[in-house]
């Protein structure tokens, strides 16, 4: 999807933010693998997930828009990249992951 270098903003309620933060728990749990990246994370997900993942994606782009996603096809897999440009986003997408920066 596009690059973007934004300010850290998430236009979500707190409402809507935690049954979006919930929607990230599912992807962990079908998640193969997860990378923490220097700039964000890659899931390793089943190619059955891919529409789920991409639905998720598109709606997070809406109101975060410091995020940049990214699929790539893998056979059996799929790959969903998420960065951002603005380093204070990185913190961000480590959550989402589950992640927790050291």
């Amino acid at each position: 999807m596009t690059s973007r270098s934004e300010p850290v903003v998430c236009t979500l309620s707190s409402g809507q933010a935690g049954d979006r933060l919930a929607e990230w728990s599912d992807l962990q749990r079908v998640a193969t693998s997860i990378e923490k990246l220097a700039d964000g994370v890659r899931f390793r997900l089943p190619a059955t997930f891919v529409d789920d993942a991409t639905d998720l994606a598109d709606r997070e782009l809406q109101c975060c828009s410091f995020l940049d996603i990214e699929f790539t096809d893998l056979t059996g897999e799929t790959e969903m990249t998420v960065t951002s440009t603005n380093p204070d986003g990185v913190p961000v997408v480590h959550l989402l992951a589950g992640l927790t920066d050291q």
